[in-house]
């Protein structure tokens, strides 16, 4: 026999006070006698031996004591070893991405893969399972757990976090913790395809399952505003994803949910459309939703925010012609200005430069085009995202020859061949790691919009913080740091960390970050793969035989619990026979 929770052996002191009250008490008992002959007989002989006798008569007494002892052997928690042939070691890998609230039945399927994983675990009585949630950074739910009521928990804790699910590094982080006997892998997912699993180890079994049937769904899959003199301009593109001509209506919502706008739309089956029109409005947040539901709804809403440019600009004659050209093209307030002067700018102005010393001015943000004292290093590929700077700024098409060495400590934004692109440091400032004519950046429209982002964050007076994607790890300027996260109906959400890391929020929406007196808002939007439905079929490879014995927990707590019921019977029996006297 052995004890998961013998530290709780101190609550021994409660029998024991319960019987040093009763030796102590005082109890007469009434006696008839007709002489006081005997009276010095009777009191020797019950004070030679006074516990003995109470305890003697009064059976009461021991019923509750051993009552309360079985109580705190209960509490220690005890259980006796077994051996189990059923020697499983099950994994459960869960997909949490946004796809997977695409209706099913009364439910959803998120919902319906959470009930398939709770009868894998009622079928597989001895089994170790452990659980994974996918995503950026995969996760354990729980490790080699045995208990089924514990597993329950532990289903039921887990939520959609919609972020795209990584199912390809996920399954790296699988691989790397299975144990080296072999396990039975289950992939709870909608639509994964079978290239993802290489068979590369024995005694393995991946178990794969998809959504069966093919949803229906409208999707808004871009929403951009721009200002004009009439108000707002808004366009939307919708995707179609039916057999069936889609008709309908757009709300277009500001940040305090006022209805501005609604205009009607119609997409052919399996195509996208393209609506647009001018709001009434000179607000500068946006929210565009479908009247119209489908199976997958998270979708039928986009955020757009309106940026204004609010800070003056010092650009070093020193750099690419272009930059200048597209700062003007934003409408930003530019003046030019040799590399030596730059430090004697106003402070809090925006400093565009490729000379390295000025990173460390703490008067001034800085956009460090270029490494002159360092040397270029070829690259090949298209540009990968690591971390997310604004959702409308798209590298995946822009060409880049050569790049600098990275920085030191600074967090990778984009990256080609695992090589940094662009960074970040800690302070905020943003390095490109690159000259402009070793790329063809200047001919893509993410060009002007970076410049408009960049100039957006390390704006003090700016009315956002930029658009992040769901459950992302970014790192803010400095004067962010320890504000508080609120939704946008003021509920709280959590912290930015003293170091100026702010982990996003999973659901999409407008949120707010604010230190008590200033606030300012950004938008969470789902990642364009997210709004993609394919189908897939269910799948199996490999195959697992258990093998062995492994230790099992039998508890006890049932069997003690029909005991101390048993004796508190007994001792309401006591108590009805003998009547309540003390």
């Amino acid at each position: 026999m052995n004890f998961l929770q013998f530290a709780n052996i101190w609550t021994l002191i409660f029998p024991v006070a319960v019987l040093l009250y009763y030796f102590f008490r005082k109890r007469y008992t009434p006696k008839t006698i007709s002489s006081t002959l005997f009276w010095e007989s009777f009191m020797n002989e019950t004070k030679a031996s006074p516990y003995f006798e109470k305890l003697q008569k009064n059976l009461l007494l021991l019923l509750q004591l051993l009552a309360l002892l079985l109580f705190v052997f209960l509490l220690m928690k005890p259980y006796f070893p077994s051996s189990s042939s059923a020697n499983e070691d099950i994994w459960l890998v869960i997909d949490t991405s946004a796809s997977m609230e695409t209706k099913s039945g009364d439910s959803t399927w998120f919902e319906n893969q959470k009930t398939r994983m709770k009868a894998i675990v009622n079928s597989n009585e001895g089994a170790t399972f452990t659980i994974v949630q996918t995503g950026e950074t995969p996760a354990f739910v729980v490790q080699n757990e045995t208990n089924r009521q514990q597993l329950t928990s532990a289903i039921d804790s887990i939520e959609v976090t919609y972020e795209a699910e990584q199912l390809k590094k996920t399954f790296d982080f699988v691989k790397a913790g299975l144990p080296k006997e072999g396990a039975s892998v289950y992939v709870l997912t909608d639509a994964a395809s079978k290239d993802l699993v290489t068979f590369d180890q024995e005694n393995v079994s991946w178990r794969v399952e998809n959504r069966k049937e093919t949803p229906q769904n409208i999707a808004i899959k871009q929403f951009g505003v721009s200002p004009s003199e009439d108000g707002t301009n808004a366009i939307v593109e919708i995707q179609n994803d039916t057999d069936e001509v889609a008709t309908g209506s757009i709300d277009f919502v500001t940040l305090s949910d006022d209805v501005v706008a609604t205009i009607d739309y119609e997409v052919a089956a399996n195509e996208r459309g393209i609506v647009s029109t001018v709001l009434p409005s000179d607000d500068s947040f946006f929210k565009a939703k479908l009247q119209e539901q489908d199976d997958y709804e998270t979708d039928n809403e986009m955020t757009a925010i309106l940026y204004r440019p609010v800070m003056q600009v010092a650009v070093d004659d020193a750099v690419h012609p272009t930059i200048q050209k597209a700062l003007l093209a934003i409408g930003a307030d530019v003046v030019t200005v040799p590399t030596e002067d730059l430090t004697l700018r106003p402070a809090g102005e925006l400093l565009v430069t490729s000379d390295e010393s000025l990173l460390e001015d703490a008067d001034h943000p800085v956009l460090l085009i270029g490494r002159e004292d360092k040397k270029l290093q070829e690259v090949a590929g298209s540009i990968a995202q690591k971390a997310n700077f604004s959702n409308y700024v798209d590298l995946s098409d822009v060409y880049v020859q050569s790049v600098y060495p990275s920085i030191e400590g600074a967090t990778t934004i984009a990256a080609i061949d695992d090589k940094p692109f662009i960074q970040q440091l800690a302070n905020g400032n943003l390095v490109v790691l690159a000259d402009i004519d070793q790329t063809d950046w200047p001919l893509h429209p993410s060009y002007p919009l970076f410049l408009w982002a960049a100039m957006e964050q390390f704006s003090e007076d700016a009315e956002t913080i930029g658009s992040y994607f769901p459950n992302d790890r970014v790192t803010l300027a400095s004067r962010y740091n320890e504000w508080s996260i609120y939704s946008a109906d003021e509920s709280f959400i959590g912290d930015i960390t003293p170091d100026g890391t702010m982990t996003v929020p999973t659901r999409p929406g407008f949120y707010q970050v604010t230190d008590g007196e200033t606030s300012k808002v950004f938008a969470v939007s789902l990642e364009q793969h997210e709004k993609q439905l394919p189908t897939e079929k269910s799948f199996e490879i490999g195959s697992y035989q258990a093998g062995g014995e492994k230790e099992v927990q039998q508890s006890m707590l049932p069997i003690g619990l029909l005991i101390i019921f048993v004796l508190l019977l007994l001792e309401w029996e006591v108590q009805r026979r003998r009547g309540f006297t003390t």
